[in-house]
């Protein structure tokens, strides 16, 4: 059996039942990052997750108890996409949920948006006319798209270098690939 378990974004994140599961299994995967934040010492780690490497966990939670330590929540961009049906996702605490609770924002209010490592299409912006966006961002995302609107860059949430950045989406630049783009409605 797999589990994809959350991890959170900050140290402590880790809920009690992510770490039953943690125990259980016979073997933990996950990125550095995701290892340090459960705070797993056998855990083997996963320099990259391509489709070898997927095929391999898949085969070996066949016959073994298997957990894959995703960073936040897996169903935020994250790995239980990678791994839909290949087992059962463990939710964590999200960069999206500690970024809406530093802005004070509800999630009911916002459309959340995976732009990492592309750019955000025209009908994404639309949302704007209806809900606040929270752009999930890394350096190469390109504020200008957003032409001239009041953002907030919140960047390394739980990591060195955490700062939150509030101004006009064409004077500001995104510096982190752990970046979130807070853009008001209207």
């Amino acid at each position: 059996m797999i589990w994809i378990v959350g991890a959170g974004i900050c140290r402590g994140h880790l809920t009690e039942r992510a770490r039953k599961l943690i125990e259980r299994a016979d073997v933990d995967y996950g990125s550095r990052r995701a290892i340090e934040l459960a705070e797993v010492a056998k855990a083997r780690v996963l320099e990259r997750f391509d489709d070898g490497t997927l095929r391999k966990v898949v085969e070996e939670g066949r016959h073994r108890d298997v957990v894959v330590l995703s960073t936040g929540d897996p169903m935020v961009a994250g790995l239980g996409r990678k791994l839909k049906g290949a087992g059962v996702v463990e939710p964590g605490i999200s960069s999206v949920q500690v970024a809406l609770s530093r802005l004070g924002v509800d999630l009911t209010d916002v459309v959340v948006i995976d732009a990492h490592a592309r750019a955000v299409d025209s009908r994404e912006l639309e949302m704007l006319n209806y809900r606040h966006l929270l752009i999930l961002a890394d350096r190469k995302f390109d504020l200008r798209c957003l032409g001239r609107r009041k953002v907030v860059l919140l960047e390394n949430l739980c990591m060195d270098g955490e700062r939150m950045i509030e101004g006009y989406s064409d004077e500001l630049e995104v510096k982190s690939d752990y970046t979130i783009v807070f853009v008001e409605r209207g």
